[in-house]
């Protein structure tokens, strides 16, 4: 039989075959399929460049300028000084539009399961009318007026103050760096940390700082379960570089964010570490660490929500800071010891303990657009307690200063430019005895000198 008439056969040996060997050979015959296409895929699939993946987040910062946000977070500090609350939780309603911003949050000291669910809520900012009826306290920035920030607290019934609210303004720009959620504090006039540390900042927004060309396509991986892309973003310009002892050439050492994509057509940020990259001879020595401790920040982010064609905001994730081990401080490997086993094996694994001093968990509810041009400022109610922060001056608004100063119990003082305190009214006449005795003297001298 000739090759053409065995090909030509094939099929009649696999029709005579019986209906289990026909069913199994079928089904080997399309796992190879499928294996063969998901080859394919896999092939004409390229890795998104580091332009396509920053475009995203950055597309998605623009769009959060002008927004409604309610979210809540849930710090969390470990071994905490004596004073210092281990848990808070923190209820926010937001609202941005461009530089402009009103926040009102309330918060409590003890955990519960549905920590995100916030005691009261506005679907519309608060006005000088509203204010009376939440708790907490309330924000306000705008980027032009007499004054720029305010603080509006409603006092607690138990103290009794003779005023309802209580409004701190001030003149003077304040920087406020409280706001623990992606992409919402980043680039407002009202955020004046230009060079944030990357403890009290969310890496997320770090990540968006750093401009594209420091990020370096690493290929695909998987973290915690998932598929993804692996990026290395480096925080410096230039290296540091060190003289090792043992051995020749230099070390040079760069701190960086590792950082893995989605590795799907949305391409979000699921977990972001801090680290630092080390290269000998041009050559990278890869760290491993055997533990959950980084020498920094750890992000976790997930529970993505679309927010409009192929944007997509972390509704949920947590943030986790590490410090080393007091014990592993004074008792870590040399630089001499790293480029050893980089050499022998390819990597060093970094064994140090890394302790957790600090979660910070966000939780975003809701997330909508806000109308541009929305008012967000709220001037203060009559009957409430005006404060000028920046002249320490208080008074009832709708109240003459009279008014205020008796509702307040502010005494003015008499001021008389003649007027002496009793203390010093000894020395007071004891100086003016003196000066009389040498004026006295003084003429009685000349006196004399004009007699002779």
């Amino acid at each position: 039989m000739s090759p053409q008439d065995q090909v030509l056969s094939a099929p009649v040996v696999i029709i005579r075959c019986s209906p289990i060997s026909r069913a199994i050979l079928l089904i080997v015959l399309l796992l190879h399929i499928s294996g063969f296409i998901s080859l394919v895929e896999a092939a004409e699939s390229p890795l998104p460049t580091a332009e396509i993946l920053f475009s995203k987040l950055d597309s998605l910062y623009r769009r959060l300028r002008s927004v409604r946000v309610v979210a809540a977070d849930r710090n969390e500090t470990f071994n905490p000084p004596k004073s210092f609350p281990h848990l808070i939780i923190r209820w926010h309603d937001l609202y941005f539009d461009d530089d402009n911003l009103q926040v009102r949050t309330d918060w409590q000291y003890d955990d519960k399961e549905d920590w995100w669910r916030p005691k009261q809520t506005s679907s519309t900012p608060l006005s000088a009318d509203d204010l009376g009826s939440f708790d907490g306290i309330t924000c306000c920035y705008r980027p032009h007026g007499e004054y720029s920030y305010t603080e509006i607290i409603k006092p607690s019934k138990e103290k009794k103050l003779p005023y309802p609210i209580s409004y701190a303004a001030y003149s003077v720009p304040r920087a406020l760096n409280s706001f623990y959620f992606p992409f919402l504090s980043v680039g407002r006039a009202w955020n004046s940390s230009d060079s944030p540390t990357l403890a009290n900042s969310l890496l997320l927004d770090r990540l968006h700082e750093i401009d594209y060309q420091r990020w370096d396509v690493v290929g695909r991986d998987s973290i915690d379960g998932k598929d993804a892309i692996k990026v290395t973003v480096s925080l410096s310009l230039e290296s540091a570089k060190f003289t090792l002892e043992k051995h020749s050439g230099t070390l040079e050492c760069w701190d960086v964010l590792r950082v893995w994509f989605s590795d799907d057509q949305h391409n979000f940020p699921i977990r972001i570490e801090t680290d630092r990259r080390f290269i000998y001879n041009g050559a990278e020595i890869r760290i491993e660490y055997p533990g959950d401790g980084r020498p920094g920040p750890v992000l976790i982010a997930g529970d993505y929500i679309n927010y409009g064609g192929d944007l997509w905001y972390p509704a949920s994730g947590k943030q986790i800071n590490y410090t080393l081990e007091q014990s592993d401080i004074n008792n870590g490997p040399t630089l001499d010891d790293l480029v050893s086993d980089g050499l022998q094996q390819g990597f060093w694994t970094n064994a140090a303990n890394f302790a957790p001093t600090t979660t910070r968990t966000w939780k975003v509810t809701t997330i909508e657009d806000l109308a541009s041009g929305t008012n967000l400022w709220v001037e203060p109610p009559l009957d409430a307690l005006f404060y000028n922060v920046n002249l320490d001056i208080r008074r009832i608004v709708g109240k003459s200063e009279e008014e205020s100063n008796k509702i307040l119990g502010i005494e003015i003082p008499v001021r008389n430019e003649l007027h002496v305190n009793k203390s010093n009214k000894w020395l007071f006449l004891l100086c003016n005895a003196i000066i009389a005795v040498i004026v006295t003297v003084w003429f009685a001298v000349k006196g004399l000198r004009k007699a002779r």
